[in-house]
């Protein structure tokens, strides 16, 4: 690579793709053309019509820097070291239950834990109705706020604040629903909420039964040889009350968005049940924090497709 004034010098890798070099340094074909032929020698000049190989391509210097600047500076992410605080929306839809959940959360990280706040629920935009709905939901709002000591890539590995929880749950929220809930059924959902609240930091593998705690805290935070690596996730398919493992591709890619966002894809596959997983990250560039999460999950089971597609963003 050489360089002069207003002009630097790139070597051609393979054959010459003049639309590839235009998406790749965001510049048009014909403006790169004619920028190139005022500076190159005769013998690397750039004719209109078809050519296979050229050796180096002229770039003009500003173009290039800001392609560079664009470059991820590290084959790899890290984890937020900075503290924040974040707000998020979930949109979760089941299919084919056509059953839509939708709530708001925030995130704040200090140097001790991160914290989550849930806010209500809504089921298809409306407040939970069914007895069982109102339940669950009342059940779960125990568990915040929670405070989460998480590892280096992400994942979640304890609960800081497990005895705050469980002490919410024994003497304040149990027996309210006690006193309220009589039905065989509520019984029997008291009952394992209050297995899995005795002993919490125990039973923290349940959280990723809940798709917003199993995406949001997933280990993507790692080195990515050659930009990628394989990886085994586990996903939680309500439908059939099951965790399926896919085997994941995981591949970030070498440049910023136009939105100066680090973006990383996960492909996935499980034989047994034909499924298929697609999720992309997309993290602010300055501290690696998530700024959005789309994805969708599928598979075949008992002659019957069920899908989940849901969406993380942030909102402020």
């Amino acid at each position: 690579m050489n360089h002069k004034d207003n002009y630097i010098k790139i070597k051609i890798e393979g054959l010459f793709d003049l639309e590839e070099l235009e998406k790749k340094y965001r510049i048009n074909a014909n403006d790169l053309r004619n920028f190139h032929n005022q500076h190159c020698s005769f013998q690397e000049f750039i004719p209109t019509t078809l050519v296979n190989y050229i050796p180096y391509i002229y770039l003009p210097i500003p173009i290039y820097n800001t392609w560079k600047e664009r470059q991820l500076s590290e084959k790899g992410i890290k984890a937020p070291s900075i503290n924040y605080s974040k707000k998020y929306g979930v949109l979760i839809n089941f299919i084919p239950k056509n059953l839509s959940i939708h709530y708001e959360l925030s995130i704040s990280k200090n140097n001790l834990y991160t914290e989550v706040i849930k806010d209500k629920s809504f089921f298809n935009n409306e407040e939970a109705d069914l007895l069982v709905e109102q339940l669950i939901q009342q059940a779960s709002n125990t568990l915040y706020p929670l405070k989460l000591i998480l590892k280096d890539n992400g994942e979640i590995n304890t609960i800081f604040n497990d005895a705050d929880i469980k002490t919410r749950w024994e003497q304040d929220i149990k027996p309210s629903l006690d006193t309220y809930y009589k039905s065989d059924i509520s019984i029997n959902i008291l009952n394992k909420v209050d297995y899995i609240f005795f002993d919490i930091n125990n039973n923290i593998s349940l959280l990723n039964n809940n798709l917003f705690f199993n995406v949001f805290f997933a280990p993507i935070y790692e080195e990515y040889n050659d930009y990628k690596k394989h990886k085994t996730l586990d996903f939680h398919i309500p439908s059939i009350k099951e965790n399926i493992e896919f085997n994941c591709l995981m591949s970030l890619d070498k440049e910023y968005s136009f939105q100066n966002k680090i973006i990383l894809n996960i492909e996935g596959t499980n034989i047994d049940k034909n499924g298929e997983l697609s999720i992309i990250y997309k993290l602010n560039r300055d501290f690696n924090t998530i700024y959005s999460i789309v994805g969708e999950v599928s598979i075949y089971d008992k002659d019957q497709d069920f899908k989940i597609a849901f969406e993380i963003f942030e909102l402020e």
